[in-house]
């Protein structure tokens, strides 16, 4: 687990262990990407189509330099102020996040473990933190909402019957 800090709130604590055994989507992305935006809209949708007592989602907002994601420490307060002016902006209810930075130095629970490499990096665990479904920048969301359903036991649509096949005689 890595510790976070909430950007509406202010309040530092583990994201993955508040949600404990909730299924969750973790969207990883820079503040500027417009598409990580977007995402954030669409992962907000999807978690109010299923409800938020059956699945939980949160954004990290990182740096992302030379293909590896880092806590990001330049001007802390600007960036979280901006970042809780976008969460306005976009309307979403989910949590949008910073790494901790203790003592101005990078988060290495998060710097080290996630392999993110490009904003719009996607994950979905189950309720026992096993990732699902992971991808970076998807063209849509459909792949993540199979493994939703998948985990939180909701029908998939049927597939078209096949037709019958004539009895043997």
């Amino acid at each position: 687990p890595f510790s976070i800090v909430n950007c509406e709130s202010g309040e530092e604590y583990c994201q993955v262990c508040k949600f404990g055994g909730s299924p969750k989507i973790m969207a990883v992305g820079t503040i500027d990407d417009p598409e990580f935006r977007n995402d954030l809209q669409n992962i907000d949708a999807l978690v109010q189509k299923y409800g938020e007592d059956k699945i939980k989602a949160f954004a990290v907002v990182t740096d992302i330099k030379d293909g590896k994601s880092s806590t990001p420490l330049a001007e802390r307060e600007a960036l979280i102020a901006k970042i809780k002016a976008v969460k306005t902006e976009l309307g979403v209810k989910l949590p949008i996040v910073v790494p901790s930075a203790e003592g101005g130095a990078a988060n290495k629970e998060f710097d080290d473990y996630y392999n993110v490499t490009k904003s719009r990096t996607l994950m979905f665990a189950d309720g026992g933190n096993s990732v699902k479904y992971s991808a970076v920048a998807p063209k849509d969301l459909s792949a993540l909402n199979t493994a939703i359903l998948a985990v939180v036991g909701a029908a998939a649509p049927a597939a078209p019957a096949a037709p019958a096949a004539p009895a043997a005689g």
